[in-house]
């Protein structure tokens, strides 16, 4: 029931299923670009109306005809938003707490029984809507962010920012205070990579990380880019190393990214210049796969297993033992039989050894396993003296800071520094590489005619991704023949038998 106005000092009720839905829509739009929407009113006609009595109770009379009844039967108090929003309520901070921990609607339904007590998914965003105003109280998520968590004194976090001459930010830089303090512990490995659309504004976001020496990865700073050029990772990694700066954390011994090139040319211009770099070998790997295989023939099916062809396999493990040679006269053999003629494609040797191999020859390093064997096989024992420090579990207090002299902690000589206003201005839309039209969460032409953007975070996955799926997809089945041979061997087979069972 509603309440339907006041007469006299009665009140008037009237039931929440009254009157009829009046469509907004254009009737001329076809049916299939309509909207699928439904609605609760059915035109029922009941009321009632109540007067208070001199006792303070209150007198209810029911009108004659059509008024007196309902035309629908009971209806379940959740089917009312309202209703769902009381039996909300109580989880509100948990909610809340989940959302920020990067939970989705749907798993925050689950988390709290949602279907059990009739909330709708609908319901966890509007509740979360409604946190968001609050929060932001009528200011923008930038100037929420400095002011609510970056300004404060008791701030958890150390950043830095630069602006246009205008008071656009262009580049914000965060550094968690709890990042910062492992990295104090394991400063010897950095890894650098980007990554897209994660963010209101659809800025890049430059990430760094550690490596503990229980080989367990924590991110320590983040960077909001406006592209990916040269210029922006140079203005990110100066302001990584001026942090560095100011907590006193020496700098690393080594870095570790994938082969983007605006990167690599702003390591080689920068401070970051003198410290040894490793390319990714998953990242390495995964595009060689990727590329190679156009060259190999297709994959063959058998029951629920995909097989690569034996040539394509081969190439494979002669690459992989290329990357993992022990000292370069491995190196340069296993190159040499890598590129003997007619042993593989020329095609995937030369996209290898092009790509992979000679511009980037130094930065897949040796492995010091040649050292540890002739320790082991001797009878010199290896000292922790020989174990370099990321791997030991304790350290004495070090004193080498960034700044420090040293040939591999050079100084970053800072100019050009300009006042700014307390809080920037939002920055430029700047149109970035990375997804094309028509990728997976784009706007369609009609909505980008619209104004409307993008709110989707989902990451456009990578050449090595698409590839590998479609590797899958257009597998070639087993010939017949060799399908009906493979069963029989199972049914043959008991051990087999049952390992594939175990398997599944």
């Amino acid at each position: 029931m509603v309440k339907n106005g006041t007469k006299s000092g009665r009140a008037c009720f009237r039931c929440a299923k009254g009157r009829e839905y009046k469509p907004q829509a254009n009737p001329e739009t076809h049916e299939s670009k309509r909207r699928k929407t439904s609605t609760q009113f059915t035109g029922c006609k009941f009321q009632l109306a109540a007067r208070p009595l001199p006792d303070g109770r209150w007198a209810v009379k029911l009108p004659d005809g059509p008024a007196a009844l309902h035309n629908h039967g009971w209806s379940d108090p959740t089917a009312f938003a309202g209703a769902r929003a009381d039996a909300l309520a109580p989880f509100e901070q948990e909610v809340i707490k989940l959302s920020n921990s990067g939970s989705r609607p749907a798993q925050i339904l689950a988390a709290i029984q949602a279907e059990q007590r009739g909330i709708h998914g609908q319901d966890i965003i509007n509740l979360l809507q409604r946190h968001r105003r609050a929060e932001l109280r009528g200011r923008s998520p930038l100037q929420c962010l400095y002011e609510d968590y970056l300004k404060p004194e008791a701030s958890k976090f150390v950043w830095e920012d630069t602006r246009d001459s205008l008071g656009h930010v262009i580049s914000l830089t965060i550094a968690p205070k709890s990042g910062l303090q492992l990295l104090k512990q394991n400063p010897d490995l950095l890894l650098l990579d980007s990554t897209y659309k994660t963010n209101h504004h659809n800025r890049p976001l430059f990430n760094a990380c550690g490596v503990t020496s229980g080989n367990k990865t924590f991110n320590w700073a983040v960077t909001f880019m406006s592209g990916e050029k040269e210029g922006d990772y140079s203005c990110a990694l100066a302001a990584l190393i001026r942090i560095l700066q100011n907590e006193g954390i020496k700098v690393p011994g080594l870095i570790v990214t994938d082969r983007e090139l605006a990167l690599l040319n702003a390591l080689n211009n920068s401070a970051w210049v003198s410290i040894p770099h490793l390319l990714c070998r998953w990242h390495v790997n995964m595009n060689v796969l990727a590329k190679a295989r156009r060259h190999f023939p297709a994959a063959t099916k058998h029951g629920s297993e995909y097989r690569r062809h034996p040539t394509f396999k081969a190439f494979l493990k002669e690459w992989n033992a290329l990357l993992a040679s022990v000292t370069e006269d491995d190196f340069n053999k296993n190159l040499a039989k890598f590129r003997t003629p007619g042993r593989h494609p020329d095609a995937a040797v030369d996209y290898a050894v092009a790509t992979w191999i000679e511009p980037w020859k130094a930065t897949h390093g040796l492995p010091c396993r040649h050292i540890l064997y002739r320790h082991l096989t001797g009878d010199e024992p290896v000292t922790i003296q020989q174990i370099h420090k990321h791997w030991w579990l304790w350290r004495p207090q070090e004193q080498q800071h960034v700044g420090d002299d040293d040939s591999r902690n050079p100084n970053v000589e800072v100019v050009g520094i300009m006042p700014m206003p307390d809080i920037p201005l939002d920055p430029r839309q700047v149109k970035g590489k990375g997804r094309p039209v028509g990728a997976i969460a784009t706007t369609s032409a009609a909505s980008r005619k619209k104004g409307a953007g993008v709110n989707s975070t989902k990451r456009l996955p990578s050449a090595f991704e698409y590839n590998i799926e479609d590797e899958l997809t257009t597998a070639v089945p087993a010939p017949k023949q060799q399908q009906q041979q493979h069963v029989t061997n199972l049914l043959q087979d008991p051990v087999l038998l049952g390992f594939s069972f175990g398997r599944r």
